[in-house]
């Protein structure tokens, strides 16, 4: 799982994977906040919902990938138009909560990074600061 400001996306490993928490998720009366859909934009699906702390939440599989990143060329992509901010067009349009939501205070227990990852890799060691193995 990654986490960023705000946001806290959960990556499921696959479409089918992806629906079934979706669908388990609405049926257990978490309306969505956006989705299900898929973005143009990282060719990516998703489904937006409230985290019991009111934090955004979004489902997601199949990310695009740069398999060669030599040859990738970047590309431009416009959410001002519909299927710039999903291409299925069965996202339906941002809700009015999912706005404030995304720009929440995020809870700053939820995920607490250690200290080697704030810091980076140092030369010569590894992240948790050892020395790596000949």
């Amino acid at each position: 799982m990654s986490v960023v400001t705000g946001q806290r996306p959960v990556e499921m490993r696959g479409i089918s994977e992806y629906m079934r928490g979706s669908g388990r998720l609405i049926r257990h009366g978490n309306d969505p906040l956006w989705g299900p859909g898929r973005h143009e934009a990282g060719d990516n699906t998703f489904t937006y919902f409230l985290d019991p702390n009111s934090n955004v939440m979004e489902y997601t599989t199949e990310l695009e990938k740069a398999e060669d990143e030599a040859a990738w060329q970047p590309r431009e992509v416009s959410r001002a138009t519909p299927a710039g901010a999903d291409q299925w067009g069965t996202g339906g349009l941002i809700t009015d909560a999912m706005i404030p939501a995304m720009f929440n205070e995020p809870d700053k227990g939820l995920w607490t990074p250690s200290p080697a990852w704030k810091l980076g890799p140092v030369r010569g060691k590894s992240a948790t600061g050892r020395r790596p193995h000949p």
